[in-house]
């Protein structure tokens, strides 16, 4: 082959990547352009909206570090990496969800040209797959198209906090790829480099998300799958890498991995270790029906998977075992004559076997599969791509090949779009949870929360009430959010404090955690004038978050309102008013207890302090007007009265003044109804009387003009 000719096979080669390149970045914008409109969904609002380490304003060491935790600094940093890219998307565009949507679908692109390069890659250079080495471009391209646009992967793309799951297959696939340039490296320079890169990216993939740790077992299986070992040489190289590969998995284990975060307490389960380990195999067996017949029915954030309490119950539990068993030992009798096929499903499996087995962890996610299912496409690729080849001289069944690829190919890109329109709202999302798995109480829970944000209270209540009827939870602290949705219908809607209390507290024996479960059961004892028990609720909570504004506001309420600790509760209003300057409740607890003392200047700066605050103008202004009266400041009496006037009628205030009262044990300041009501009532009347006469001047002006002339 001359020179020329060499160079235009070239060109042709690197003009038909860039159209694969262009294709394959097509059909994944096709799939999820849309879900940059897709809202913040569930687990986005803890581990990122609620999340104050991700707020970050600048990149000093300390704001880096601070991102890299969860909401427990001193706590072993989780998933550091993950929880810093969404730190800088913070930084780049603030809480903007289209930023965080366009990361992730650049995170899901990244992965499918990677997965395409080390696809490629093997086939090109693997002695055990030497007959395919011709197709090696057009397999992984197609097995990455595949990959990429099946619906299944939507969870882990549109579901912001799934980032986590996405990076860590990211990275776990490139130091895949380092390893096979490493390991076929032509000079020793290149080979270590590589094998550094693949050791910088193992370390990144630990710190995206735990199940990356199967990644030195996956690199021995590669080894020993697509570049078996020849001789004595050969498997003494083997074991000694072996060894390597489990101490470097273990020290990156013991540094990264946090054991209460996945072995946790069993007791918050429906389920044992026992009963989640003879469910797993049918979960398997449902993952790989989704992957093989993806219907947009069939997809759902939540599945209600029913718990194997023995062998056969429910009678597929056996069955699911022993399939497994019979696939398993079929895989590996395989290796050697279909070694695509045998690495696909180990694979699948090997990476479904930390969130599968003995961990304590939720039954069944779909973003679980976005990891195991890469190389499940690859042995599908190599056959379409066989069979298209074998059937050369048959035109109409190349054909017919070719437009059943594509026909699947747009059926699966339609599907994710349509999937991704579940996730535009809260309320999309989860009225698509409750009609899919109807027997959740979950489901009904956060429909119903939706609903109650939503203003549809009696609705919500239903949900509510059909939760607790089911008991279907994946982790009983979650009945602790139905009690706690319950308890704040009672508190707020039928105003029955006393219920309420009683709600919040079996939250709380459920869930100990919950914030503002403890904040709510405060509040109710305040509203049914028992300040004792307020104060005990709050004490507690106090032992949790010892620095929290809110908890603090409330038990210095419940102090104020016992005689004895009312001098206490006033040096604490002033401490909570400058540790807390936006929060109004001790602003105003302090004028209340400063005009009860007799410093009723100090008292009048307090109420000024807070008229400032937003929402607060007409109740600082009542705390004034009552102030005034009580010095008999008839002129700057009038003049606050005036300014409250101008807001509302007398009568629209007395009806604002008997809501006020209704919650009269958790104001921090008691407002005297007939005190107030009489002195804007003087007022008011006044300002008809100038305004009338205003009115009569003017329209007498002319005639009087004349006679005082005359």
């Amino acid at each position: 082959m001359s020179r020329v000719e060499s160079l235009q096979l070239k060109n042709r080669s690197v003009i038909k990547q860039v159209v694969m390149s262009l294709a394959l970045v097509l059909a994944v914008g096709l799939a999820y352009g849309n879900s940059l409109q897709c809202s913040w969904q569930y687990d986005d609002f803890s581990n990122i909206l609620e999340n104050d380490h991700v707020k970050l304003t600048s990149l000093s060491w300390q704001q880096l570090k601070r991102a890299i935790h969860d909401q427990h600094l001193n706590s072993r940093p989780t998933r550091p990496l993950a929880r810093l890219s969404f730190a800088f998307n913070y930084y780049l565009d603030g809480f903007r969800v289209q930023g965080y949507h366009l990361v992730n679908i650049i995170i899901h692109l990244a992965t499918a040209f990677t997965l395409w390069a080390l696809v490629s890659g093997t086939i090109a250079r693997s002695s055990a797959l030497s007959g395919k080495r011709g197709d090696s471009l057009i397999i992984g391209w197609l097995a990455a198209l595949l990959w990429a646009t099946h619906p299944v992967q939507v969870t882990a793309v549109t579901y912001i906090v799934q980032r986590m799951a996405s990076m860590a297959a990211f990275f776990y696939l490139a130091a895949m790829f380092f390893f096979l340039k490493g390991r076929t490296a032509a000079t020793g320079k290149s080979r270590k480099l590589n094998y550094l890169a693949c050791c910088l990216c193992s370390l990144a993939a630990f710190g995206c998300k735990e199940n990356a740790f199967m990644l030195p077992v996956a690199l021995l299986l590669f080894e020993m799958i697509f570049f078996p070992a020849a001789g004595k040489s050969g498997k003494k190289r083997l074991l000694i890498w072996f060894f390597m590969v489990v101490v470097f998995g273990a020290m990156a284990a013991w540094l990264m991995v946090d054991p209460a975060s996945v072995t946790g307490p069993w007791e918050n389960r429906p389920f044992t270790l026992g009963q989640r380990l003879l469910t797993q195999p049918r979960v398997l067996w449902q993952y790989l029906g989704l992957l093989a017949l993806p219907a947009k029915t069939r997809l759902c954030l939540l599945h209600d998977v029913e718990i194997s309490s023995g062998l056969f119950s429910p009678p597929t539990t056996m069955p699911a075992i022993i399939a497994l068993v019979v696939v398993l030992v079929l895989l590996v009798t395989l290796c050697r004559k279909m070694p695509l096929l045998s690495f696909g499903g180990l694979f699948f499996l090997l990476n479904h076997l930390i969130e599968g087995s003995v961990f304590n962890l939720e039954m069944f996610y779909e973003h679980r599969n976005y990891l195991p299912s890469t190389w499940l496409f690859v042995p599908l690729a190599s056959f379409l791509v066989s069979s298209f080849k074998y059937f050369e001289y048959k035109k109409w069944l190349r054909w017919s090949i070719a437009g059943c690829c594509a026909l699947w190919l747009a059926g699966q890109i339609h599907t994710t779009w349509m999937y991704n329109r579940v996730f535009r709202s809260e309320l999309s999302l989860w009225m698509d949870v409750v009609s899919k798995s109807p027997r959740m109480s979950l489901a009904h829970n956060n429909l119903g929360k939706v609903l109650w944000n939503a203003g549809l209270h009696e609705k919500a209540h239903q949900h509510f009430i059909e939760a607790l009827r089911l008991d279907r939870y994946n982790d009983l602290r979650q009945k602790g959010l139905v009690y706690y949705n319950l308890g704040l219908y009672e508190l707020e809607i039928t105003k029955n404090y006393y219920k309420a209390a009683i709600l919040f507290q079996n939250a709380l024996k459920l869930a100990s955690g919950l914030k503002q479960a403890w904040y709510q059961q405060g509040q109710a004892w305040l509203l049914l004038n028992d300040p004792e028990k307020a104060e005990a609720v709050l004490r507690r909570a106090l032992e949790f978050w010892p620095d929290d504004c809110g908890l603090r506001s409330r038990l210095m309420l419940a102090l104020a309102k016992q005689p004895s600790k009312r001098f206490r509760a006033m040096v604490m209003a002033g401490e909570q008013a400058r540790a807390c300057p936006d929060d109004p409740v001790p602003i105003a607890c302090l004028a209340d207890l400063q005009a009860s003392y007799g410093h009723f200047q100090a008292a009048l700066a307090a109420w000024q302090c807070l008229e400032k605050l937003p929402g607060q103008k007409r109740y600082a202004m009542i705390g004034q007007l009552e102030i005034y009266a009580r010095l008999k400041e008839t002129e700057r009496m009038k003049q606050v009265a005036k300014k409250i006037l101008e807001d509302l009628r007398p009568e629209e205030l007395e009806t604002w003044l008997d809501e006020l009262l209704e919650s009269s044990g958790a104001l921090p300041h008691v407002p005297d109804r007939d005190l107030v009501l009489k002195e804007l009532e003087s007022a008011h009347e006044l300002k008809n009387y100038l305004n009338s006469s205003g009115r009569w001047l003017f329209s007498n002006a002319k005639y009087i003009a004349t006679s005082l002339l005359w």
